[in-house]
């Protein structure tokens, strides 16, 4: 199962939890590998349409990225793949057409759909569409009443409790997103 450390990107400060202390590209590089994969959730990007694309470059340098920032236009997400995005999480809720295949042409890694349970439309978008590689549950809520079962498509599931990652490795969950400050729990 794929172990992905979540970087939170909140006011153009790297944190290694949602409202937790802030880290450095230097501390990063302590704690992943270079080359490796991190998933970086910027809130300014989804919430307020204010990635930061600079920072994206800067880290692309070390890492390999899969960005989620809530692009809402096709533009939004070829800016972010040129800024280094190997793979891409769209929301739904934000995004203003409603087909991927453009994303697809351009971006060379997997394109994903983050899964809200209170918004079915996502749900029902995501069974709809063969552009997406997969899936992002982010609340365990969402896992239950929302899990998407297509033959191929990747799932990911968001700070997990490591006892329970045999349960949903057998349940075919491809991998976890995981905190970089609470990355050493699941390396043990």
């Amino acid at each position: 199962m794929d172990i992905i450390p979540l970087v939170h990107l909140k006011e153009g400060r790297l944190l290694e939890h949602v409202n937790g202390d802030e880290i450095t590209i230097a501390d990063l590089r302590q704690l992943v590998q270079k080359d490796q994969m991190i998933y970086l959730l910027d809130y300014d990007g989804i919430q307020y349409d204010d990635p930061d694309v600079e920072l994206y470059q800067k880290l692309a340098e070390t890492f390999q990225l899969w960005i989620d920032e809530g692009p809402r236009i096709l533009d939004d997400a070829m800016d972010v793949i040129m800024a280094g995005a190997v793979n891409l999480t769209i929301r739904p809720s934000l995004w203003d057409e409603k087909n991927y295949s453009g994303i697809r042409e351009i971006l060379e890694g997997d394109l994903f759909l983050a899964v809200d349970s209170e918004r079915k439309e996502t749900t029902d978008t995501a069974r709809e569409l063969t552009d997406i590689s997969g899936t992002v549950y982010f609340e365990k809520e969402d896992i239950v009443t929302c899990m998407i079962s297509t033959p191929k498509a990747k799932t990911y599931l968001v700070n997990i409790e490591p006892s329970s990652l045999p349960f949903w490795k057998d349940r075919g969950v491809t991998g976890v997103l995981v905190d970089i400050g609470s990355l050493a729990r699941y390396q043990a």
